[in-house]
């Protein structure tokens, strides 16, 4: 889900303003994903809060990513050591307020960790395997320009702890925490990175803060705000847009 993954399918369209001293602005992307596509969007609500300076309310809105999340993650394995391999079957993931709770049914298996000399180990026999429904609490924040989800907590749905694993190196380990560690570098892995289509790329808004927000009913959103500033250069590069759009006369 990186930025470079967009490709050009973009759509700009202009909402009626509230006054003269705002403007709403609707961007609709696609992100291509191991050979998916992912439409989103970008709603902006831009305002005038200096004379040099534009402030930006925005809602990304990634419920086709909710949508399709199950098909993008079945069958990932998450964790895979020498005593255990733990494996999605099932994920689903819905914004509560300013929280994103994930849930998910994992394939759970506990291998023989055996010693082979002094520092190595080989995965020997299955000793068990089973399923497990687990609750994940995430949010989110802000790296650059692009949005970063995080795993506050992983926790069995039903009441009980989730199991140990042979950590392969003589220990216990519990599969929780695996899980958290593992989760939380796929999830630095896969930063979202909304961008201005081409022609709106001089706006280049800089945004400082950004967390999970519900859209309708359970629908995954980021609410972002942050501000653009409006430099000569900005407002010769809108000119030119305009002209070259035919809302200015062209040039002599």
């Amino acid at each position: 889900m990186r930025g470079a993954g967009l490709i050009a399918a973009g759509m700009l369209a202009l909402a009626p303003a509230a006054s003269a001293q705002q403007a709403d602005l609707r961007i609709a992307e696609t992100l291509t994903l191991d050979a998916r596509e992912i439409g989103y969007s970008l709603d902006l609500g831009l305002s005038a809060v200096t004379p040099t300076r534009i402030g930006v309310a925005a809602t990304l809105d990634l419920t086709d990513l909710q949508r399709q999340l199950p098909e993008l993650l079945a069958g990932l394995t998450l964790v895979d050591t020498c005593g255990s391999r733990v494996a999605l079957q099932r994920v689903e993931a819905e914004a509560r307020d300013a929280m994103v709770i994930a849930t998910a049914r994992l394939d759970v298996a506990s291998y023989a960790c055996e010693r082979t000399g002094p520092t190595a180990w080989e995965r020997g026999a299955l000793r068990s395997e089973n399923e497990v429904e687990v609750r994940a609490d995430l949010s989110a924040e802000l790296q650059g320009p692009c949005v970063v989800f995080r795993l506050y907590d992983v926790a069995q749905s039903t009441p009980g702890a989730l199991p140990e694993v042979d950590a392969g190196n003589g220990r216990r380990q519990a599969v929780r925490g695996l899980l958290i560690e593992a989760v939380g570098l796929l999830l630095e892995d896969s930063p979202i990175c909304p961008e201005m289509p081409p022609e709106l790329a001089m706006l280049d808004p800089v945004y400082d803060s950004g967390v999970p927000t519900e859209i309708g009913a359970g629908g995954l959103g980021i609410a972002l705000s942050g501000s653009i500033d409006v430099s000569t250069g900005t407002i010769l590069a809108v000119l030119r847009l305009l002209q070259a759009r035919g809302v200015l006369p062209p040039e002599p």
